[in-house]
């Protein structure tokens, strides 16, 4: 019985919508108005920032051509009450948005200002927090549709390592941005061991350092071609990610975290 699609939440009297023309396509934004004052910027400029760093990243990264012409019918809310009917789970930990495939992002607007806490950030640290979160959830879309036919052996370790890498690179073009990949190279650093796996990955902050780690040593050291390459095999031979890498990329786990570790620096 719950929602599908962020255009079937049901916001308060006081709402608006709008269909914006962005630098990935066409988008349907609905939000409460009392959201508005947690932010410096309204959130129809921080969606078309968003849009934009994210067409930035895949226009000068060498990805796929489609990615940035795909019909992604991005539909985005944001909440300032999360409706009871609408999925959230936060695991005890602060997850503030989710996207649901191919494109659907809800965002939860208080806990997102807040940090899931009972302090809030500024307005203008909440704006930043907003245009990042949204280049992340952006990502998760990307990846749906770069994954192709192996959407279906997805698992939740590289789909958060892909959108925390796809929003370490946005974030170079947000103004104010702050996780972006300088210091997100230092988080995965202090955060990397060696004997952590992806199955182990539990949606801490560390797992999220980790998984990116994993996931930026692939597009680093061999190049967003071939992870191309390796996403697409995912679907042809119905293997997951790890199997693919080793198939197609030629590296077992053992190999990629080894690299991972040079990547990093600490070796």
């Amino acid at each position: 019985g719950r929602p599908v699609r962020p255009d079937q939440v049901e916001l308060s009297k006081s709402r608006r919508s709008v269909d914006l023309s962005t630098a990935l396509g066409r988008v349907n934004l609905r939000w409460d108005r009392s959201v508005e004052k947690l932010f410096a910027k309204m959130p129809e400029r921080a969606v078309q920032t968003a849009m934009k760093a994210a067409s930035r990243v895949l226009s000068l990264n060498s990805f796929p051509p489609h990615l940035k012409q795909g019909d992604y019918d991005w539909k985005i809310v944001i909440m300032d009450k999360v409706p009871s009917n609408v999925l959230i789970n936060m695991q005890g930990r602060c997850h503030p948005a989710w996207m649901r495939p191919p494109a659907d992002i809800f965002i939860s607007a208080r806990h997102l200002a807040s940090g899931c806490s009972d302090a809030y950030y500024s307005r203008e640290e909440a704006s930043v927090q907003l245009q990042e979160t949204l280049v992340h959830e952006i990502g998760h879309a990307i990846e749906f549709l770069f994954l192709g036919n192996g959407m279906g052996r997805t698992e939740r370790w590289h789909n958060e390592g892909f959108a925390t890498w796809f929003e370490s690179l946005g974030a170079n073009y947000i103004s104010g941005g702050g996780v972006n990949r300088s210091k997100v190279r230092q988080r995965a650093a202090k955060a990397w061991h060696p004997d952590w796996h992806p199955r182990m990955f539990q949606g801490t902050g560390a797992d999220y350092a980790r998984a990116y780690a994993l996931i930026a040593t692939l597009a680093e050291k061999k190049s967003i071609l071939r992870l191309s390459d390796i996403y697409k095999y995912m679907g042809e031979k119905r293997v997951n990610l790890l199997q693919a890498i080793e198939q197609e990329g030629g590296w077992d786990l053992k190999t990629l975290k080894s690299k991972t570790s040079k990547n990093l620096g600490l070796d």
